[in-house]
């Protein structure tokens, strides 16, 4: 698995169903939020910039993650990718509505 080679945390996404993560020999998974998607364009940029802000920010990697999953979908609401792009306040306001990432291996 590349994740145990380097020392890594493996994340794919699977669009509106979620992502899952290797690190450390296990296997988790987190949903996503249900959008009525006007345009996908940008989300996984999105996805990737909200982790990495969140990681930045001091937010543990699973709760970085979670918030990534809810961000990207909350991408999908507008035209394009800069004006879909959710804040992290409006992002911390759906935290609820999608279960944080569990262990399933």
């Amino acid at each position: 698995m590349i994740a145990g080679q380097g020392n890594l945390t493996c994340i794919i996404t699977l669009e509106a169903r979620g992502s899952i993560a290797a690190r450390d020999g296990e296997i988790y998974e987190v949903g996503a939020l249900s959008v009525d998607a006007v345009d996908t364009t940008g989300a996984g940029d999105a996805f990737c910039g909200i982790f990495a802000a969140c990681l930045q920010k001091g937010h543990e990697w699973l709760d970085a993650w979670h918030r990534a999953s809810i961000g990207a979908s909350m991408a999908c609401l507008g035209l394009g990718a800069q004006s879909g792009t959710p804040s992290l306040d409006d992002i911390a306001a759906q935290l609820d509505n999608v279960s944080p990432p569990h262990k399933i291996s």
